[in-house]
């Protein structure tokens, strides 16, 4: 998806703007290949794929965090090493050209790299929804906007999170084991719609 996306771009994938758009085009496109999928599949079959699409953390094995456990420790180191390029460009993108900072080009690989984790992620118990958008904001407002300290207090944050959003979903109902997915789903549109309103208040 993020070939496709990059691909269709073409020279303008560096703009946020003309990036952001394509992704959503082609995250409808995808989207409805999905339920192509889902909808000639066995029951079976529909079934697994639903559990995904709703994402659920009942079925996870132990044995399964090795990968992405690697893939973010990988993905850590990276954003450790760059560290001082993504604060400049954080300061300014003009700065950072002065600098000497190839500014597109890294911005382009450290997409790659949080699409290889999140791909990962994502094949291992599905989409999780608002986690990415909902947490690092939290956690810039907490402690400021240096990237180390948000990289780790978006780990502790993140993880603690999940945790009790899956002691959560296995509460809720008895004998039953509620969506993960759900649940963030509801908590980050209150979290945003609850950002919107002081946005507006504010201005």
């Amino acid at each position: 998806s993020v070939v496709l996306s990059l691909y269709l771009a073409g020279l303008s994938a560096v703009q946020v703007e003309t990036l952001l758009f394509t992704g959503v085009a082609v995250s409808f496109m995808l989207s409805a290949f999905s339920s192509l999928m889902l909808y000639n599949s066995t029951t079976e079959v529909a079934a697994t794929l639903l559990s995904w699409m709703m994402v659920s953390l009942a079925n996870s094995q132990w044995g399964e965090i090795v990968l992405p456990c690697l893939s973010l420790l990988g993905g850590l180191i990276l954003f450790t090493v760059y560290r001082r390029w993504l604060r400049e460009i954080q300061a300014g993108e003009e700065s950072a050209h002065t600098l000497g900072i190839p500014v597109n080009q890294l911005r382009l690989f450290m997409l790659v790299v949080c699409s290889a984790i999140t791909a990962v992620l994502v094949a291992h118990v599905g989409g999780i929804g608002f986690v990415g958008l909902m947490i690092p904001h939290i956690c810039r407002f907490l402690v400021g906007t240096q990237i180390h300290r948000v990289l780790f207090m978006c780990l502790v944050l993140g993880g603690s999170f999940m945790i009790w959003v899956d002691v959560i979903a296995r509460s809720l109902l008895n004998h039953q084991v509620l969506p993960v997915g759900i649940v963030t789903s509801a908590v980050g549109s209150l979290f945003f719609f609850i950002i919107l309103k002081r946005r507006t208040i504010k201005y």
